[in-house]
């Protein structure tokens, strides 16, 4: 006992020399290694996503209902009503049918999905399917396409230089039959397009069983979760 008790007062004294020694003979190493840690870490996902996180507190409202019961309806009026806005959904056909909405009501809006990119001139939405939601900090556009009006801002800290592509921000987002967020092989999309969506208010819509996970989201990204019931008309 006395001789365990002395093995481990020894270490306890020693160990501060050695990790001084290491420290300082491998402090390069240690500092790449911290980095490639830091570079990988898979555990905050909302981190990866710079232009969604200028806008924190984001408003999420979680539209959750049955079939016929208005949830996407409401969404797509907010969507209608704002200067510019993004729908995603799961289908390239609900995504062509929301843009052929949208048009016919005087709203100019592009739609993007896998298959094709029809582009409207002077438009402020894009109709897209779940997996080409924008969410990068800046993109490349040919003239007379899409730019949002609060991309038109100069203050951006990132914007060096007037030749580069501004920030893509919206009003308002739509991502739709957010319950795929638990599919095993999509779910990445919706997950990934309710954190780096660039929107400052965001609707999601589908049944109820994915509003513990959005809100548990949204706690971690500091967005604001309102959840709002829609019943069978």
């Amino acid at each position: 006992f006395f001789v365990a008790l002395s093995v481990r007062n020894l270490e306890a004294a020693l160990f501060p020399l050695f990790a001084d020694h290491v420290f300082s003979r491998y402090a390069r190493r240690i500092s790449e290694y911290r980095d490639v840690v830091l570079r990988l870490d898979m555990t905050s996902p909302h981190l990866w996503f710079p232009a969604a996180r200028r806008l924190a507190p984001r408003r999420v409202t979680y539209h959750a209902g049955p079939t016929n019961s208005g949830k996407t309806h409401s969404a797509l009026e907010a969507l209608a009503a704002a200067a510019s806005g993004v729908y995603c959904g799961p289908l390239r056909l609900l995504a062509m049918e929301v843009a052929d909405d949208l048009n016919a009501r005087g709203v100019r809006c592009d739609l993007v999905t896998g298959q094709e990119a029809r582009t409207v001139p002077g438009s402020r939405h894009i109709a897209c399917t779940v997996e080409m939601a924008e969410v990068r900090e800046k993109v490349e556009r040919s003239p007379g396409t899409f730019s949002s009006s609060h991309s038109a801002t100069s203050s951006s800290p990132h914007a060096s230089s007037p030749h580069d592509p501004p920030p893509i921000f919206f009003d308002v987002a739509v991502l739709d039959e957010i319950q795929l967020i638990g599919d095993p092989s999509r779910g990445w999309a919706w997950t990934r397009a309710l954190h780096g969506t660039p929107a400052k208010e965001i609707h999601v819509c589908g049944d109820g069983s994915a509003a513990a996970l959005v809100e548990a989201l949204c706690e971690r990204s500091g967005d604001h979760f309102e959840l709002e019931r829609h019943s069978r008309f």
